[in-house]
C-alpha cells in the first residue's frame, strides 16, 4: 500500500526557481493552470530523470504545450510512502497524517 502526504505549495517566480526546488526521485508532482491539472507519482522518475523532461511531459499530459508558463501556474509537491498491507493504525489515515 502507498500512502501519500499531504500537498505542499511550491512557490516560485520563474521556471528555473521551481527546477531548483524540486527533488527527484521523492517528489511528486501535481500542476494546475487554464483550468487544467495532472499529477506524477515519485514514481516516474524512474523513466524521466530530468527534471525539465519530467515538468514538460507533465504539463503534456494536462493538455498544455511543453514550455507553457503563466503567473497562474501553481505547483504542489507531494512524497509516497511504502506501507505493509496489514497491521496499519487508523491513524494513517487521517488528514495530514504522514507514514515515514
Amino acid at each position: 500500500m502507498t500512502l501519500l502526504s499531504p500537498l505542499q505549495s511550491i512557490s516560485f517566480p520563474s521556471e528555473a526557481e521551481l527546477l531548483s526546488k524540486v527533488q527527484p526521485f521523492e517528489d511528486g508532482l501535481l500542476i494546475e493552470d487554464a483550468g487544467r491539472h495532472a499529477v506524477f507519482l515519485p514514481a516516474v522518475w524512474e523513466m524521466l530523470p530530468d527534471k525539465q523532461e519530467f515538468l514538460a511531459r507533465l504539463k503534456e499530459k494536462a493538455g498544455l504545450p511543453r514550455h507553457h508558463w503563466s503567473s497562474n501556474f501553481r505547483v504542489f509537491r507531494f512524497y509516497a510512502r511504502q506501507t505493509l498491507k496489514e497491521g496499519l493504525h487508523p491513524a494513517c489515515f487521517e488528514a495530514g497524517s504522514r507514514v515515514a
